[in-house]
């Protein structure tokens, strides 16, 4: 696929975790907007490794920011680790954030900064945010308390076309 003079090979994004560098695991990874304010960078709401590699195909090709949210709740069902195991033995650009919706659980938080996972946190108590964000802060890891409006991928046939729209809403070019 080509997008803006790039060309996008999605197979590439398979399996090639051995030719990255392990950015995830040793920094934070880039993020444009401060914590806890409305961010201008678009979020969509993965729930299948496709919407995954749809949502890092489109950040490749417009060359913008995404950040990619599990569902809110989904924690709770599915464990802090489901993110891991859904991004397993892809290579998902810097510019793709990938969080987990703790929701208010502050020990469901705790776990998915020990796997290495940023997280958000928008109903966790105020009394708890302090020493959350220093946990974080500690592992390298990202947490925030807000979360904005999230495009839900699920029930669309083109995820990549839904967030390549969110990414150039003029259009490429």
């Amino acid at each position: 696929m080509t997008r803006k003079g790039r060309v996008v090979n999605v197979a590439a994004l398979d399996n090639c975790v051995a030719e990255l560098p392990r950015w995830r695991m040793m920094s934070k990874p880039p993020f444009p907007d401060p914590p806890n304010a409305p961010s201008p960078t678009p979020w969509v709401e993965i729930t299948t490794r496709g919407h995954l590699r749809a949502a890092a195909a489109a950040v490749i090709a417009a060359a913008r920011p995404l950040v990619a949210v599990t569902p809110a709740g989904s924690i709770d069902r599915l464990g802090p680790g489901w993110l891991a195991a859904l991004s397993a033995g892809l290579c998902l650009p810097p510019a793709l954030l990938t969080l987990v919706d703790c929701g208010g659980r502050a020990g469901w938080a705790q776990a998915a900064l020990a796997l290495g996972l940023d997280i958000v946190a928008p109903e966790l108590a105020p009394a708890a945010r302090p020493r959350l964000a220093a946990l974080a802060d500690q592992l390298g890891r990202r947490v925030l308390f807000h979360r904005p409006p999230a495009l839900d991928l699920g029930p669309l046939a083109d995820a990549e076309a839904a967030c390549l729209r969110l990414l150039l809403p003029d259009g490429p070019g």
